[in-house]
Formats: C-alpha cells, sequence, structure tokens
C-alpha cells in the first residue's frame, strides 16, 4: 500500500511541528538565569527542609552511639531539639524557601542559628556546652549541613545545564479585525509644516 504525497504534506505531528519551526539556541543570560533557578521551587524546598532536619538527627544518633548513650528514638529527640529549633530560626531568618540549596547565603545562615540556637538552648536546659562538644558540633553539622546541599546543587545543576534549550522564534501572527485596523482621524494630532 503506498502513500500519496497529499497524505504525507498532511501528516503533522506536534514533534514534526516543533522540528520544522524555526529555533534558536538561548543565550548566555536565559542559560544562566535557568541554570540559577534549578533547585528552587515547592519540592526543593520540602527537600531540603527534611534534609536539614535528618541531618541534625543523625548528627544526635551519631553523637549518642560515640558516647553510648540510649539509642533511643526520645533520646535521640532530646538531643536534637535544640538544633533544630536552632534551624527553624535560621530558615525563617534567611527565608530558605526563596534559595533552599544556596551554600553562601542560605546555608551559612542556616549552620549559624543552629549552633547558636542549640548551644543557647543546651545551655539553658543545663544540659552542658563543653568546648570539645562546640568543635565537634560545629564541624559535623558544617559537614552535613553544607554537604548535601553541595552534592544535591552539582547533581541539578549539572542536569539542567544538559538540557538542551531551544527557543522558537515562530512569528505571531496577530488575528486584526477591520475594525481594529482603522485609525480613527479624529484623535490624530495635525501635522506641522516647516
Amino acid at each position: 500500500m503506498s502513500t500519496s504525497t497529499t497524505d504525507q504534506q498532511n501528516d503533522v505531528t506536534p514533534a514534526t511541528a516543533a522540528a520544522e519551526s524555526p529555533t534558536r539556541v538561548e543565550t548566555g543570560p536565559e542559560r544562566a538565569q535557568r541554570l540559577a533557578a534549578a533547585g528552587t521551587g515547592g519540592l526543593w524546598v520540602t527537600v531540603a527542609a527534611l534534609a536539614d532536619a535528618l541531618a541534625i538527627l543523625l548528627f544526635a544518633f551519631i553523637g549518642g552511639r560515640a558516647h553510648g548513650t540510649d539509642p533511643s528514638f526520645w533520646h535521640i529527640l532530646e538531643v536534637a531539639w535544640p538544633f533544630l529549633v536552632g534551624a527553624v530560626i535560621g530558615w525563617g531568618l534567611v527565608r530558605a524557601w526563596r534559595d533552599p540549596l544556596n551554600l553562601s547565603h542560605t546555608a551559612s545562615v542556616i549552620w549559624a542559628f543552629t549552633l547558636v540556637g542549640g548551644f543557647v538552648l543546651r545551655a539553658l536546659t543545663l544540659h552542658g556546652v563543653a568546648f570539645g562538644f562546640v568543635v565537634i558540633t560545629s564541624s559535623v553539622l558544617a559537614i552535613f549541613l553544607f554537604g548535601w546541599r553541595a552534592i544535591v546543587r552539582a547533581v541539578v545543576r549539572r542536569s539542567a545545564a544538559r538540557r538542551v534549550v531551544t527557543v522558537s522564534t515562530a512569528p505571531v501572527v496577530a488575528d486584526l479585525d477591520a475594525d481594529d485596523a482603522d485609525v480613527d482621524e479624529s484623535d490624530a494630532e495635525p501635522a506641522t509644516k516647516i
């Protein structure tokens, strides 16, 4: 069974139409804006909030295991809650939902408030804040809070950079009625002769 030329010309799918329409590759500023937006949005805010909470809980779990204390979830929460409160305050002050994967602004402020809030609340609840605890906690939470962001941000940006984005340059045809094309001569300013 053969297909006529007319049938082949009428067989236009969205894929063939897109392939036939004129396109251009995105410009440098457009690419930079697209890459900057990678890792933002509601899903990433949820992922970042959960990852921060899990990082702090993991820190408390590892610390409890290293000291041979009660490994129950309630004990982990008892150790972690001051740092979780500090992280929540940091999230609010930096407005982390705007750019949750940002290392220089978002992660550093969240880390600082996690530490300060955690140490102050621990001291107020008479749990003690020894110098060695401050050093270890600062180091481990820096690795955890910056580390997961650095890994995820690199993967997201690399994925976004690999996408080839083309922008259609097909002309837009305006549908003007005959009435729209008329110009009211009374509104026009009179021409001046020099």
